[in-house]
């Protein structure tokens, strides 16, 4: 369809994705609906060359890590949006139909990937819309060879539109965040990796690096990487946005967890011989005598690069850069400082390489409307203005602000011409050249000098859309994408609000363009607690190197009692609440998170509210359910009827008899209706409590059921009326008149039954037979009679509850309870 009408194709693909996403999660197998049982969690913190021998030797089934950790994986997505494609049911089916090598090196592994590499029968849409609805038809070489290895892949993860930002957004999939902070952005990108991975949702991933986008994650999200040369990790069946692309390539690379996940994982995948997969890997094994001889060499001399120069790293990269310096030094490690070759012009040669094409390429998909990363959305505006614009502006940079960075930048930033284009890849191979030459200076052809310490980023994680501003600022990583190095990513220590304070004769309005956008988000305050972290640099093709630096840096950090703490969410979860079931979303606790994905306006909630009450008494009529309102929705019900407009969630309470009917037969059910007034049909799913059966005050599973909409996330709580078998804390003289809820409510049978037949929200209900005594009991005599209430009054002649103006309640705010208008009292209301 052609523009604008096209937005009417990206509203209904983004849709129908997050459907999807939700529909997949919602009907996974039962046993992925339990709890992480205590043999699970054993799982998550075992090593995985542990479990690796467990799946050889037969003490551990595939089946049952892989249900482990896709359990693990969907409590990461309630938290970060971290996942795209759920493959959870297609991998069990793999598994028992033989497709996994459960012999190989990485057996019975689950391993996440980035939503860009291709695995049949799923969409590697990379955040365009356009791109979606268009599943690969084979596995990738990286899946072919991962499944030859015997590891399982389980899900894929997001990702920025455009791949080219240091954030997770777009609009089919949404806003990944940081695990550690929900207002930070996980990185990008590989974003969706690196909160995985921290979360501990997944223990070893493959990402993609073409300016930084595996470093950034670890280095936001608190886990490791290392970026790969090109031609050490297959390349063939992934998508792109910026494809033919080869000034500076994209790169896939390992992520994991931990930084023995990342050794196992890098050395498994390599010595799986990728060569074999793509014709682009070079024939380089694995070499463990390189690695060896780095893991036990006394003394290793390590540079210790500051600044790029372009942006001072900010209190808290410099922190933990000091404290990596000084944890190798008091192993006996040589450490100095090295002044590489100009880092800035790396950053402009870089740039300009990687977006020769005037940003033509990555803007091609979009349609209209498609929200665009905030910071590739800056730099396409200003590579499409005319020159004769962008040279006035240059020139006021340069020569009014006499900023000579940022104007160094901008002066080049326009569409090239091929002839231009092999210019800047002249000016690459020069600069390479120049490093080199360099590195070599340092004792005998470069052995004086064995790594390099670097911040990875000159801040830890911006908040979301602080990319607008800090585009540029990412030289610490892009300037090793130009090199083509192999580098390392070690989380070292966390932003502390005293120490990474900001000094008040840093004057941020004084700094150069790309150093005030990168500035201009850093808050030791509001970051306290992020992760951050330090890159160790080798050469081209040291990956054996840097792995084995990296693991003598972290045994440093760890003999002074500095080793980074891995964020442990499952654990923390475990001791707060054990066995939390129902997980509400992050934007608001009414809302179930895997289908809905913001707040509805008044009028389009009131409109679904109704539907569900309507939906779910006509499905409980058919089954023959005895079930009944209360709570909030009761009290609605006794004033007029309807749903009370502060109210964004509705209560229903049924029989014990009814839960066990509704577990043994409905649970997980789809319903399917066409309701008058909606413009399309609806799903809703009943969903089960695995705790249904506990009897027990359990603070954790106040709720047994939920009636929920898939289409925007709103549901029901159901509770069950059970017996109380402690008489006296409902006030019966007889136990067997004793009846209670979990959440601490205590009722005689006579309280509720016999039922009322009434009416609500235009749907035929059951009501309480004492529903004022109910009510008073919980709300107090005022719930019946206040006729304000949440900035709304009550209109007594039209029974209808309606939104105060703000002089009415400038009016009220001066009467107190005892006057008139709190002294109104209707009759209650019976039948």
């Amino acid at each position: 369809m052609i523009p604008p009408f096209d937005y009417f194709e990206h509203r209904a693909a983004c849709k129908r994705k997050q459907n999807e996403r939700a529909q997949r999660i919602a009907t996974l197998p039962r046993p992925y609906l339990y709890p992480l049982s205590s043999d699970e969690r054993d799982i998550l913190n075992e090593d995985i060359g542990n479990l690796v021998q467990d799946v050889h030797k037969g003490g551990k089934s595939a089946v049952d890590i892989l249900r482990a950790y896709g359990k693990a994986a969907i409590k990461a997505q309630e938290k970060t949006n971290c996942l795209t494609e759920i493959m959870l049911k297609e991998a069990e089916g793999w598994i028992d139909r033989d497709e996994i090598n459960l012999k190989g090196p990485l057996a019975g592994l689950p391993v996440s990937l980035k939503d860009s590499i291709g695995v049949a029968g799923f969409d590697s849409s990379v955040g365009y819309s356009r791109w979606t609805g268009k599943p690969a038809p084979v596995d990738g070489a990286i899946v072919r060879m991962l499944k030859d290895a015997g590891a399982v892949p389980f899900v894929k993860t997001a990702l920025p539109i455009t791949l080219l930002s240091f954030e997770s957004f777009n609009d089919v999939w949404g806003r990944c965040l940081n695990p550690h902070n929900a207002k930070y952005t996980a990185g990008g990108s590989s974003g969706g990796e690196g909160a995985l991975l921290a979360f501990g949702g997944s223990r070893i991933g493959v990402g993609s690096d073409v300016a930084g986008s595996v470093r950034a994650p670890a280095h936001y999200s608190g886990c490791y990487s290392i970026r790969c040369s090109t031609g050490r990790w297959p390349k063939l069946g992934v998508s792109t946005s910026t494809s033919g692309q080869e000034g500076i390539p994209s790169v896939f690379s390992p992520m994991t967890r931990t930084l023995m996940d990342l050794s196992y994982f890098t050395r498994s995948f390599i010595q799986m011989e990728p060569w074999k997969y793509d014709p682009s890997v070079h024939p380089i094994a694995w070499r463990t005598q390189v690695y060896t001889g780095y893991k036990e060499k006394k003394s290793l001399k390590i540079g210790i690069m500051r600044t790029d120069k372009v942006v001072d790293p900010a209190p808290a990269c410099a922190r933990a850069l000091d404290m990596a310096a000084q944890a190798l030094e008091a192993e006996g490690h040589k450490v100095f400082d090295v002044t590489p070759p100009n880092p800035y012009e790396a950053l402009v040669i870089a740039s300009n390489l990687l977006v020769a094409d005037g940003t033509q390429t990555f803007r091609g998909p979009f349609r209209t409307g498609e929200s665009d990363d905030a910071g590739a959305k800056e730099f396409g505006r200003y590579m499409r203005l005319p020159r004769f614009i962008k040279w006035f502006y240059w020139a006021y940079v340069k020569y009014i602000k006499r900023d000579d960075i940022w104007a160094g930048l901008l002066e080049h930033w326009h569409p090239k011409s091929a002839a231009e284009n092999w210019q800047w890849v002249t000016k690459r191979e020069i600069y390479k050249a120049r490093w080199h030459e360099w590195w070599n200076t340092f004792g005998n052809k470069g052995d004086g000098l064995d790594f390099i310490l670097t911040p990875p980023n000159a801040t830890p994680a911006v908040p979301h859309d602080g990319m607008k501003d800090a585009a540029a600022a990412c030289g610490y990583t892009f300037m090793f994408n130009l090199l083509d190095y192999s580098v390392g990513v070690v989380p070292v220590t966390h932003v502390d609000p005293k120490e990474d304070m900001l000094s008040p004769s840093v004057k941020v309005n004084k700094m150069n363009g790309v150093a005030k956008g990168a500035y201009k988000h850093y808050d030791a305050i509001n970051m306290a607690g992020l992760p951050v972290a330090v890159q160790v640099v080798g050469r081209r093709l040291e990956e054996e190197k840097v792995i084995a630096c990296m693991e003598r840096l972290e045994d440093a950090l760890d003999a002074k009692g500095q080793k980074y703490e891995l964020l442990n969410v499952l654990e923390d979860a475990e001791e707060d609440e054990p066995d939390k079931y129902f997980h509400e979303a992050i934007f608001h606790q009414h809302y179930d998170g895997r289908f809905g994905d913001k707040q509805l306006k008044y009028e389009e909630r009131s409109s679904h509210l109704s539907a569900l009450i309507q939906t779910y008494f006509s499905t409980m009529n058919d089954i023959g359910a005895e079930t009944w309102i209360m709570h909030g929705t009761l009290l609605g019900w006794y004033w007029n009827r309807e749903i009370l407009p502060w109210d964004t969630d509705l209560d229903v309470m049924v029989s014990e008899r009814t839960l066990y009917h509704l577990a043994g037969y409905y649970n997980m059910t789809m319903h399917h209706y066409h309701i008058p007034g909606l413009d399309t049909a609806r799903d809703y799913m009943l969903e089960v409590n695995p705790h249904y059966s506990d009897d027990g005050i359990d603070s954790s599973n106040q709720i047994d059921a939920r009636w929920i909409d898939t289409e925007t996330g709103l549901f029901i709580d159901i509770t069950a009326l059970r017996r109380n078998h402690t008489a006296e804390e409902a006030g019966a003289e007889d136990e067997a008149d004793a009846m209670m809820v979990k959440d601490k409510h205590h009722y005689l049978y006579d309280d509720i039954f016999p039922l009322r037949h009434g009416t609500f929200a235009d749907a035929p209900v059951k009501i309480p037979f004492a529903y004022p005594d109910i009510l008073t009991k919980e709300y107090g005599e005022e719930a019946l009679s206040k006729v304000f209430y949440e900035h709304h009054r009550f209109n007594l002649e039209r029974e209808e509850w309606k939104t105060l103006r703000f002089s009415e309640l400038h009016e009220l705010s001066g009467l107190s309870r005892n006057t008139s208008y709190w002294g109104m009292r209707l009759p209650l209301k019976h039948g």
